[in-house]
């Protein structure tokens, strides 16, 4: 943190997830890395998540936010914010901050008040930077009130986009977009030839507007067609996994899903394994290369949840116990 404070140019990302060394740090010494950015012009993404930053920290950070004009991804996931710390950094949005395109502040260990989720859309005020919010908002009004915010930001953004000249695209990188597109038209649509969707490092979704990726994931849903699921190294993140929790809810014809080298955390991995083991139709899962392995804690818990319940058939995971691998294998046997 000391390179970010002296605005050391070689540094434009900073990622510590559950990292021990920050987690040993004195209080004053973890206050300290959030002022840091106030006055940092190099760093353009921030991720700390599984870190315990509590609302302290979150209310410095956002003072910083305030003058920094560099930072566009901020991911603040698993931590321990309440309201106070979250309507700080959502107000910094609405109160000087115009370079952040992506705020995540899902799964802290306390769920907000109503009064608090009920301000936030306001909190933003007139900004029209914010195009991606993660945050767990249980009233109802509230979390519309969100939605519409940043569905008005993305039209903006879309709107903008149109306005400026686009590179010229060779004739290889038009088909590949039209391609990945119309592929997910046609899932959307429950056209019966579509049985496997297969994306892998695919440039043209990772880049496709959220409310695109939205529309895919809702098709999912009522998809009766489509039983191979392949998304591999597109950096999704815990956010997906929320996705996946509401397309299992009502999917039931998905046998394979793949979702190798993405983002996700091991609370992310956990909760996607957890929810695929209990579905009677999915017979396989991969969750190899994460961002973080799952932590023995989790992989316990998982592996428990397992030996109650289990239909996968198989299941590719990163475990760090072999005692953990040696269990899943006889899980997995049983089921054959």
């Amino acid at each position: 943190m000391c390179k970010i404070a002296a605005d050391d140019p070689s540094i434009t990302e900073v990622e510590l997830v559950g990292d021990q060394l920050f987690l040993a740090l004195k209080k004053t010494e973890k206050l300290k890395a959030a002022t840091s950015f106030a006055t940092n012009k190099h760093v353009t993404k921030v991720k700390m998540c599984l870190l315990k930053l509590d609302d302290t920290f979150g209310v410095e950070l956002a003072k910083s936010l305030e003058s920094n004009c560099t930072i566009e991804n901020l991911l603040l996931e698993n931590n321990m914010f309440t309201g106070e710390a979250i309507k700080a950094l959502v107000g910094c949005l609405g109160n000087g901050n115009s370079t952040i395109v992506e705020l995540q502040l899902r799964h802290q260990n306390k769920n907000m008040a109503s009064s608090d989720e009920s301000q936030l859309a306001a909190l933003m005020g007139g900004n029209e930077t914010i195009v991606k919010f993660g945050v767990d908002i249980r009233h109802m009004q509230a979390k519309n009130d969100v939605e519409r915010k940043i569905r008005e930001n993305q039209d903006k953004a879309r709107k903008a986009r149109r306005k400026t000249p686009a590179r010229t695209k060779s004739s290889e990188d038009q088909i590949k977009s039209v391609a990945t597109q119309k592929i997910l038209e046609r899932v959307i649509k429950g056209d019966k030839e579509i049985t496997a969707v297969v994306l892998k490092n695919d440039e043209e979704f990772m880049k496709m507007e959220a409310f695109r990726k939205k529309d895919f994931f809702e098709g999912l849903k009522k998809n009766k067609v489509v039983k191979t699921l392949t998304l591999d190294d597109l950096q999704l993140d815990n956010a997906f996994g929320d996705e996946i929790l509401a397309i299992l809810k009502e999917n039931n014809t998905l046998e394979s899903i793949s979702l190798n080298q993405n983002w996700f955390t091991s609370l992310g991995v956990y909760t996607i394994a957890n929810a695929v083991i209990k579905k009677k139709n999915i017979q396989k899962l991969s969750l190899l290369k994460p961002r973080a392995k799952i932590s023995k804690d989790e992989a316990e818990r998982l592996l428990e949840s397992m030996e109650k319940e289990c239909y996968l058939k198989e299941l590719n995971i990163d475990l760090r116990d072999a005692e953990h691998t040696e269990r899943l294998k006889k899980v997995l046997e049983k089921s054959l």
